[in-house]
This record gives structure tokens, C-alpha cells and sequence, in this order.
């Protein structure tokens, strides 16, 4: 259509089954594109509902230049109707009791943050997960006290879209191809599709569930605009989580919302991939021999109950090797099942001796500096050294820069 861009992502397929042409309508919130696919989380809804396919009919027949029609009977649709109508479904939960939970990739329009704003005011809460960029300011008080912003680094690239307004079976889930900016609900072809059928809602409330349990990958937003990462204490991944969720739906696994959150057996634990400069100026690597394993590994240990991460690899390090050390920027999270078969989660820090010198102690009896060769040949696992050849990588890459 001139002058609009078609933002959508859809497809329409009609078939003739017994003498009667069906109508099967996929609605997404990613592209169609095979590369961003292996990269992107999405969602899609594939139905053959009557009045989707026909809403989507007139859609394309609009797109097209065969059909003027701009009336809708299940979809939500831009630049006609979408803005109007997610005013209505922020406002049908701005009072004590109200619930609005959302994820999007970027939250920009300042119509949209102010009626958020109102809710907010009028006693709803509100959880926002959004990617990229976000205008809205939570926690502020008499303004945005009910309102909590965080976003999802990982694995995949966060590009699904989905909404739940209101709580319980009354609830409206909704997932679609548009942000919150002025270009997606003013000067964009875009549709979202709600969600009705029960196994599928428990579905999206099983994702939501978990992206905002998550404080693995999650990073939350503060009244100053400054954003922090949420401390690990239970390891929830969201990428690791949904991959479980999804292998189990394989095997035949009803969507549970209430114990999709539920981890157990997972141990968290932080450490260091320590560095010096060797007598000739080259970096060595410490590495640590724990007789108990009888393993060749970094410096790393469990976390204390209430403890920072980083503060944990710090202590760590310096126990096992009674090094004091400067902490760097962090460089690697580690997940496998220990020897006891629960899952253990470790993160680990890039840090460089300040002071100190190994004794050994009860968990380590030696601790070798090596350059990088020496130590990919000594470490016992291949999830180390993938650790310390990315180190080094990264650490080449900003010197040839």
C-alpha cells in the first residue's frame, strides 16, 4: 500500500476439503526469513477459524487494491484500529486488581507509555519484558510505582510479541507483529491475533511465567533509567527453561504454567578464569587440582545464600588459591549436571592477580600458571576450554583494535 509499510507477518492458505474450501491462516511475530528463524524467538498462531480466515482475507484483498473494507471481526489491525484498540485493553485494567503483562521488543510511544502510566496510577500491575529500546520509566513513585521493565540477553534473539491483559480464564491473550512505536501503530501494515484456545493460552502463560522468573539471562531497569542485572540465586534460564518446556511437550507433556517456574537440583556457582604477565609479557592462565575430582579446572565454588555472583567469584577465587584479584568484565555462564546429577549452573569472571599466593587447602592441593597452549592441554573438560579459547578470542580481537 503506498505510503504504509507492510510490517505483518501472515499467510492464508485456502483448500478445498469436500467440496468445501477451508481457509488456514498462520499469523506471526517474526519474519518468514530462514536465517533469522535459527536465531529469533517467535511465536505463530496456524487455525483454521472462520473468522480469522475471512478477516484475513479482507486483509490481503485491502493489501491488494481489491477491497476498501477496514472492519475487523477477531483481528487487531494497523494503522486503522490497533492504537484505539490496546488504549482500550490498558484501560480495562487501570484500577486496584489490574494485571498487564507484556513483552515486546521496543516500548516508544508516548500515548502508550502515559495510558501505562495511568494504569499504573490506578493501582494495576504491571510487568513489562522488553528487548530493546524502552521511553517508559518504572518504579517512580505516584507515577510508575506498579510498573517493573526487564529484558532478556541470551541465546536467542527476544523477538516474540504477546500480551495478557487481566488475570484468570477472563483474561485476553494476544500475540502480533508490532512494538510500541509511533512508526508500527501509524505508518504500518501490523496485526495481532487474540488467543483463545485454552491449551494454547496456558502455553503463552507458561512463557511469560518464565521470562519473568528468569535471573539467569534477565537485566531490570531502574527509575533512573540505568539498567542492572537481576542476581542468579535459583539459575532460571529462560532459553535453557523453554528448551526443557519444549522436549517434554514432545514427549507428550501437557503446558503447566504453575510448574514451569519450578527448578529443582540446581546449584549455583561462580568463578575466575585468572590471568598474569609471565616474566616475558605473556598472559598466564591459573589453573587449580582439586584431589577430591581429580580435575583440572578454574577456581570456582557455590554461591552463599543472598550473595552477589560476582562477589562470590572473588571469594572463591581467593580461598581456593589465596589470590586477591581485580574483577573483570564477566565472560561466561556454564550449565551441565554435576557428579551427583543435579543441574549446576556457573558463571564465571575474567580477573588479574592484585596480591596473594597459593597454599594449598582443603579443596585445592596445587595450582599451576601455564600459557594459554599449556592450559587448553591440561584442563579436563571441553566446557573450560571452549571458556578460555572465547576468552582468548575476545581478548585478541580489542588488541588488534
Amino acid at each position: 500500500m503506498a505510503g504504509l509499510k507492510t510490517h505483518a507477518k501472515i499467510a492464508l492458505v485456502v483448500r478445498r476439503e469436500g467440496g468445501r474450501l477451508v481457509r488456514y491462516s498462520h499469523i506471526g511475530t517474526g519474519n518468514y526469513n530462514p536465517q533469522t528463524a535459527r536465531l529469533y524467538d517467535d511465536l505463530g498462531l496456524l487455525t483454521d477459524d472462520e473468522d480469522i480466515g475471512s478477516d484475513l482475507s479482507e486483509l490481503f484483498n485491502l493489501l491488494t487494491g481489491y477491497s476498501g473494507r477496514q472492519q475487523y471481526r477477531r483481528l487487531l489491525v494497523a494503522p486503522t484500529h490497533l492504537r484505539r484498540q490496546v488504549v482500550d485493553l490498558i484501560r480495562s485494567q487501570a484500577a486496584p486488581g489490574g494485571r498487564i503483562v507484556w513483552k515486546m521488543n521496543h516500548l516508544v510511544d508516548n500515548e502508550i507509555v502515559d495510558e501505562l502510566y495511568a494504569a499504573s496510577a490506578a493501582g494495576a500491575e504491571i510487568d513489562l519484558i522488553v528487548r530493546g529500546q524502552c521511553a517508559l520509566r518504572p518504579g517512580v513513585p505516584g507515577l510508575s510505582e506498579h510498573i517493573r521493565v526487564r529484558s532478556l540477553v541470551g541465546k536467542y534473539l527476544e523477538h516474540s510479541r504477546v500480551s495478557r491483559f487481566g488475570e484468570g480464564p477472563g483474561a485476553a491473550y494476544f500475540i502480533g507483529s508490532a512494538d510500541m512505536m509511533p512508526r508500527n501503530l501509524n505508518r504500518r501494515v501490523e496485526v495481532a491475533t487474540p488467543i483463545d484456545d485454552p491449551v494454547l493460552r496456558l502455553r503463552l502463560e507458561e512463557i511469560l511465567r518464565v521470562c519473568l522468573a528468569d535471573d539467569t539471562l534477565a537485566w531490570e531497569l531502574g527509575p533512573d533509567t540505568t539498567w542492572a542485572k537481576v542476581p542468579t540465586t535459583r539459575g532460571m534460564s529462560t532459553h535453557r527453561r523453554l528448551e526443557a518446556l519444549a522436549v517434554e511437550r514432545a514427549r507428550g507433556a501437557a503446558p503447566d504454567p504453575d510448574r514451569a517456574v519450578i527448578l529443582t537440583g540446581v546449584v549455583v556457582a561462580a568463578g575466575g578464569l585468572v590471568t598474569r604477565r609471565s616474566g616475558n609479557g605473556k598472559p598466564e592462565v591459573l589453573l587449580v587440582h582439586r584431589p577430591v575430582y581429580d580435575d583440572w579446572s578454574f577456581p570456582k565454588g557455590k554461591a552463599m545464600p543472598g550473595e552477589a555472583l560476582a562477589e562470590a567469584a572473588r571469594r572463591e577465587v581467593l580461598e581456593e588459591t589465596g589470590y586477591e584479584c581485580t574483577l573483570g568484565a564477566e565472560i561466561a555462564t556454564l550449565e551441565y549436571p554435576d557428579r551427583n546429577g543435579n543441574r549446576k549452573l556457573v558463571r564465571y569472571w575474567a580477573m588479574t592477580v592484585a596480591s596473594g599466593d597459593f597454599a594449598p587447602n582443603n579443596e585445592v592441593d596445587e595450582a599451576r600458571w601455564l600459557p594459554a597452549d599449556a592450559a587448553l592441554h591440561l584442563l579436563s573438560y571441553d566446557r573450560d576450554r571452549a571458556v578460555l579459547r572465547s576468552h582468548l578470542a575476545t581478548r585478541s580481537r580489542r588488541a588488534r583494535r
